[in-house]
């Protein structure tokens, strides 16, 4: 279940696989993953009773001792359980973006998961994933 917090209380303490709430905003930031041809969770909650208008976004894999290298990977969101959103990022050469936001609506009481997977195992090439919305009673 998503976090509420308010006053002081709303500072950003680290990346988490959570949705916190903000009177009536939300966000989640999945923090750095290194790369795995396996699928990984890198946020993963579930909302309250309100529905939620929100901006999904996942940077794709990028070595930050080496930024001129890159890879490809695939992002993904479900919602419970269903897939309703998957995009190829490249960070090489390709014609893909390097990063992709999708604007979605959440219903409520739903599971949100975003995960994402690459062709490379190499552990130096970072992605992250985040959420932004406002939420709505």
């Amino acid at each position: 279940m998503a976090k509420t917090k308010k006053g002081s209380n709303a500072q950003f303490t680290g990346a988490q696989l959570g949705l916190t709430i903000i009177g009536d905003h939300c966000y989640a930031f999945s923090g750095s993953y290194g790369m795995n041809t396996s699928a990984q969770t890198l946020l993963e909650f579930s909302t309250g009773k309100g529905y939620i208008s929100a901006t999904v976004g996942c940077c794709g894999a990028v070595n930050p001792a080496s930024i001129g290298a890159g890879s490809i990977g695939l992002f993904r969101i479900y919602l419970n359980g269903i897939t309703v959103a998957q995009v190829k990022i490249g960070s090489s050469d390709e014609a893909q973006p390097t990063v992709s936001e999708q604007t979605i609506i959440i219903p409520p009481l739903t599971t949100v998961k975003v995960d994402y997977k690459d062709v490379s195992t190499n552990a130096a090439y970072k992605v992250q994933a985040y959420v932004t919305g406002k939420v709505y009673a």
